[in-house]
């Protein structure tokens, strides 16, 4: 039974990347506001995580780094995890990493406090702030002539 949830998680985070990557997170695009960044004005640490994400797909990594250099770093251990899925999938043998409270816990101080320096406005800790997603969209006509978004130049501020 858990390796058959496994393999269906495993398809559906393939289909979320391959879905991601056809559809930029620009506004219009059916992507969710992050509702920390709605209410107060300031950024979580996952803020610019999906543009990260979708830039990463792209081969855009200087992109990728400046919208969320946080989930670009753990990037390798998310795929660490999903090799390790498959693996379970397949053989049913689990050989990923294993999390122990204290790195459970380090990770946790690690996102507080990038999401307290990425909100400090002054340099260097300005430059952590995701570029605003409004900001992201070139609007251009397609070959139908339908109006899509696509994103732009991410790293201008």
């Amino acid at each position: 039974m858990l390796r058959t949830v496994s393999g269906l998680a495993l398809i559906g985070i393939c289909i979320g990347a391959f879905w991601l990557q056809g559809h930029p997170p620009v506004a219009g695009n059916g992507y969710p506001p992050c509702l920390l960044n709605v209410v107060t004005g300031l950024h979580c640490p996952g803020c610019g995580g999906t543009r990260a994400v979708y830039l990463a797909l792209r081969g855009d990594a200087a992109g990728a780094i400046s919208q969320n250099v946080l989930v670009v770093t753990l990037l390798p251990l998310c795929g660490w995890y999903l090799l390790s899925i498959a693996r379970f999938a397949v053989c049913g043998v689990w050989n990923g990493p294993l999390i122990s409270y204290r790195l459970s816990a380090a990770l946790a101080i690690l996102m507080l406090t990038f999401g307290v320096l990425r909100n400090l406005p002054f340099a260097p800790f300005d430059r952590l702030a995701p570029t605003p997603l409004a900001a992201n969209a070139q609007h251009v006509s397609d070959e139908n002539g339908d109006v899509a978004g696509h994103v732009g130049h991410l790293r201008a501020r």
